[in-house]
């Protein structure tokens, strides 16, 4: 195994040798020793040039030939490479997706950038009045999405989302904030979440300012007066938006 006593004997002996080849090729009249007469001047001290000078530096012809000499005979003291292996990043974005939208969209796309994989998953709550089933929402996910290849969609109920976290080995949780409401609701969560497992961590987002108000509440209060179609159709994925439309026939 290499260690420090042991790299640097094994430079101190190849410096040597490299010495030694030099020493003979100089004797052999093949380095010239001294720069041309053009390169220096009388009034300043003359240096010597130093062995390990990077080839494009401008000095005599003999010089040049000497610093490769060097360098072809200069080990490479580097210690052996340390196998070390990368962490995987997991996240999981969470929420009711009832129904997507625009701006659900923007954080998955903004997700798959940032983690090697991202599982969106649907939280069920029992008490909670649905306006799609959770099979539909998944359906709707897995069609919107299905241009991503490091997603997966999932649900899960009668958790608490970071405990579900933890189920699926996640490294992060990817959470959006529209407002300063939202903020402020987030951030009592992420330390709450802080406190029963500090391994993982939570990222906030910020959609764009033309997102930003986007939420399925807006979209589904959107739907019913005249021309309600027109206007909800840039708020949803193309899947989402024939759903609304099969529903509300």
């Amino acid at each position: 195994m290499w260690n420090k006593s042991r790299i640097g004997r094994a430079c101190r002996s190849a410096r040597a040798a490299a010495a030694t080849e030099i020493n003979k090729a100089s004797k052999m009249g093949r380095l010239q020793t001294k720069s041309p007469a053009s390169s220096t001047r009388p009034d300043l001290p003359q240096r010597r040039a130093r062995s390990d000078a990077p080839y494009h530096r401008e000095v005599g012809a003999g010089q040049v030939e000497h610093h490769r000499l060097i360098d072809t005979l200069r080990p490479r003291c580097y210690p052996p490479p340390v196998n070390s292996k990368k962490t995987r990043r997991l996240g999981v974005y969470a929420g009711s997706f009832d129904p997507l939208t625009v701006g659900h969209l923007w954080m998955i796309e903004e997700g798959v950038r940032l983690f090697d994989h991202l599982i969106i998953a649907i939280g069920v709550n029992p008490d909670k009045k649905y306006t799609f089933t959770v099979d539909n929402r998944l359906k709707m996910l897995r069609e919107s999405c299905g241009k991503f290849r490091n997603v997966s969609v999932a649900a899960y109920s009668n958790l608490y989302l970071i405990d579900y976290a933890k189920s699926v080995a996640a490294t992060h949780i990817l959470r959006g904030v529209r407002s300063a409401g939202d903020y402020e609701y987030e951030r009592t969560m992420r330390n709450i979440n802080g406190d029963l497992d500090p391994r993982i961590c939570t990222v906030f987002l910020t959609p764009p300012r033309d997102i930003a108000e986007v939420s399925s509440s807006m979209v589904k209060g959107l739907i019913g007066p005249a021309g309600w179609r027109k206007i909800v159709r840039k708020y949803v994925p193309e899947p989402v938006y024939h759903q609304l439309l099969e529903l509300h026939k």
